[in-house]
Formats: C-alpha cells, structure tokens, sequence
C-alpha cells in the first residue's frame, strides 16, 4: 500500500496484480484525520480497519473505519502537531489545488470545534451509547479535548498558518486559558492511570484458566495473505484484596 492517505491512497490488487489508485474526497480526508486524531485512534491504516467506497457520483474515495478498540487511550493528542500536519500536507499539493483544500480545513474545523452544539451532540451520543463504560470519564475526557481543538484551530496564528482570513470561533468566549486546559489534562491523566496488579511474589495470586478460546483473524500485506491465530486464556488474579479476571491474547 502507498499514497499518502490525504489525496490518495494506492494498492496491488491481488487478483490482478495491477496498481491501483483511490483519489480521496479532500472533505472526508480531512474530517477522518481530525476524527482519527481527537479519539487518539492509531489502530487504522489502508485497508486494516479501513475501508473505502467510491462515491459514485464524484468517483473520489471515502474511508470507512471500523473497528475502535484502541481509541480513547488515556493520552491527549496535540492539535497544533495536528494543525502542522494539515498544513504540510496542504503545502506539498500544486498551488492550484491548495485554495479548496484549505478552504474546506476552515470550514471543517469551524462546523466541529466552532459551536458549542457540536460539544452538547459529543456528549449526547456518549450518554446513548449502550454499553456499561465509564461515560464520565468519556464525557470530561470530550470536554478537555474539544476546548483544546477549539482553542487552536479557532486561532488567529492557525488561520496565518494558512494564509486564511481569521474569523473567531462562536465558542471563543467559553474557551480556557493554556494554563486550565493543562491543568485539567494533568488531573484526568492522573485519574485515568490504573494501578499496577502488585508484586505476585508478595502473596498475590495469579492463575491461568484451563480452555483457550481460539480465534483465526486474516489480514494482507501487498500481495500476500496471511491468518493469525490469537490464542484468549482468561486469568484470575488477586492483587490485594482486589479479585480480578484478565483476558491474556497470545
């Protein structure tokens, strides 16, 4: 696979062995690298939790990721090295594409960080999501993280960055100072740590369950095609006073 996931994506089909080319919609490029960004989610790339559509009228490509187990780690993804990365990539393009590209990076950037309602609808789906998780945790980690989306993007120097007009965002009034944002950061980083199982050679107790649950997964690599078999044992282990049942993939 090549390309660089912002214009274009390219692949060797296999059953043709011929190169192909998927020009991507700039729009969809642009709100799937935000989306990727802001959710911290690395677990996607051509073709592996990500798929692609033609849109048959514009005949340009549209991802569809899937699969977000790895998103939402305890860390915040910085939007000014996001910012760095548009901008780059946005300079690397023949000047006469550059104009739409960045013209639909502003508009973007304003419809998802510009309003306060597109904080509210996060928060929304997170309250309709209908698995027991810890929604707080999700809710106040989408609070940080938008207000720092937002402090950046509705900037004056991003807009400079661009060579765009500056138009403050409607949300800037509500926005935090540096200094809270980080604050807050460091306070949810520090609450979203686990704390390690302990010292089993102190008492604790480990066990490995009998029966593996085994599962076969496929993926490809160019033009090889590979299975990976993943191996599931269920543990129970005791730090403390703390039972616990862990899921071991080998």
């Amino acid at each position: 696979f090549g390309g660089d996931r912002f214009t274009v994506i390219t692949y060797t089909d296999i059953a043709s062995q011929q190169q192909k080319t998927i020009t991507l919609d700039p729009e969809n490029a642009i709100r799937l690298k935000m989306f990727y960004d802001f959710f911290t989610m690395w677990d996607h790339q051509p073709f592996w939790n990500e798929d692609y559509g033609i849109d048959k009228t514009s005949g340009l490509g549209k991802s569809i990721p899937y699969d977000f187990d790895l998103a939402l780690s305890c860390q915040f993804n910085s939007p000014s090295a996001l910012g760095d990365y548009f901008i780059n990539a946005i300079q690397a393009l023949p000047v006469e594409k550059q104009p739409l590209y960045k013209t639909l990076l502003m508009a973007a950037s304003r419809q998802i960080f510009g309003d306060a309602a597109s904080l509210t609808a996060m928060l929304s789906s997170i309250d309709r999501f209908p698995f027991s998780v810890e929604k707080e945790r999700l809710r106040e980690f989408t609070r940080i993280q938008f207000y720092s989306f937002a402090s950046y993007f509705g900037s004056d120097a991003f807009a400079q960055a661009l060579s765009m007009p500056h138009e403050p965002f409607a949300v800037a009034a509500a926005l935090l100072g540096t200094q809270v944002l980080e604050k807050q950061k460091a306070q949810f980083l520090s609450s979203c740590k686990r704390p390690a199982l302990g010292d089993f050679s102190k008492g604790h107790t480990f066990r490995v369950l009998p029966k593996p649950t085994l599962k076969i997964t496929w993926g490809a690599d160019s033009d090889i095609v590979f299975l990976s078999p993943h191996a599931y044992f269920e543990v129970e282990a005791t730090a403390g006073s703390e039972p616990l049942k862990i899921q071991v993939v080998k």
